[in-house]
Formats: C-alpha cells, structure tokens, sequence
C-alpha cells in the first residue's frame, strides 16, 4: 500500500490576496494566518508525523516573528521547510544552510 502524502500547512496571509485558495484546499493544505513567534513550535511538537510547512508570510511587527530555533527544532524533527515571499524568504535565505529551502524567482 502507498504511503500517505505528508501533511501540507501554508502559513499565508497578504501573499494569497486575491487568490483562488479552494484548489490548495482540495488537494489537503491547511491554510493557516501568518505565521508568528510558537506557531511552528506548537505544530510541530503536536504532530506525530513530521508533515511538510511553507512560510510565506509572517508577523514583522506587534508580536515576535517566528524564530530560527523554532524552525531549526521543526528541521530537527524531520520536518520540510519551505520559505517563499514575505517572511518565508527572509527565514529561507537566513537559514539556507540549516535545510530550511527556499521557492520562488
């Protein structure tokens, strides 16, 4: 029997503005608000199988914005981590030689 696809969870916000989300939706991502400081933490930590995140956007200001420990302690628990426009890109690039990659032009 196949393995199951990994979870997918899309921490998105301004990025998929205007955008028609339901195919993400039908294909199993969880869409989830912008990702901030204990987000990762508490997904991964909650999971018992290490699933796949995408950070495209992210807290700048008001509340902390996601750690590299986090993130390091997500990698470290065998989860894929993906960085793409706003805040992902930031973390994708700051932690390109700690796994986390990055997508995008």
């Amino acid at each position: 029997m196949p393995e199951a696809a990994p979870a997918v969870h899309l921490f998105v916000g301004p990025t998929a503005h205007g955008v028609d989300t339901a195919p993400w939706l039908a294909d199993g991502v969880q869409l989830r608000p912008p990702v901030r400081r204990g987000d990762v933490q508490r997904l991964a930590g909650g999971h018992a199988a290490p699933g796949v995140l995408v950070v495209c956007d992210g807290v700048f200001h008001g509340e902390p914005a996601v750690s590299h420990a986090e993130l390091c302690l997500a990698i470290d628990a065998g989860w894929q981590l993906w960085g793409c426009s706003s805040m992902g890109a930031i973390r994708a690039y700051e932690m390109r030689h700690e796994g986390m990659r990055g997508a995008g032009v």
